[in-house]
């Protein structure tokens, strides 16, 4: 084999490796930050409503800023005159 084509795959490899131990690097630093301001990662699952349709929505927060909603129903569709017996407070409140 040519000594120009062992050349460039050694880079391409150090190149890659440099690129998964620099991710890795970059992801322990933020886990250390969000440690430092002693962050809570908490999930739940929630109904948003709409009217008198609603589906249920899997929430995790991390401190008070959401990190992921994902869908965990379909549609659920109550009576017209259903009313959500929440109070505004606890229908506003995500994390």
């Amino acid at each position: 084999m040519n000594k120009g084509w062992i050349l460039a795959i050694a880079l391409i490899v150090l190149a890659f490796a440099a690129g998964l131990y620099l991710n890795g690097y970059i992801t322990a630093r933020a886990i250390n930050l969000g440690e430092k301001q002693d962050l809570e990662m908490s999930s739940w699952t929630k109904a948003i409503c709409d009217g008198n349709s609603c589906v249920d929505v899997n929430i995790t927060c991390v401190g008070d800023k959401v990190a992921s909603m994902e869908l965990s129903s379909d549609l659920k569709e109550f009576p017209l005159t259903w009313k959500d017996p929440r109070t505004k407070e606890e229908l506003e409140k995500i994390c």
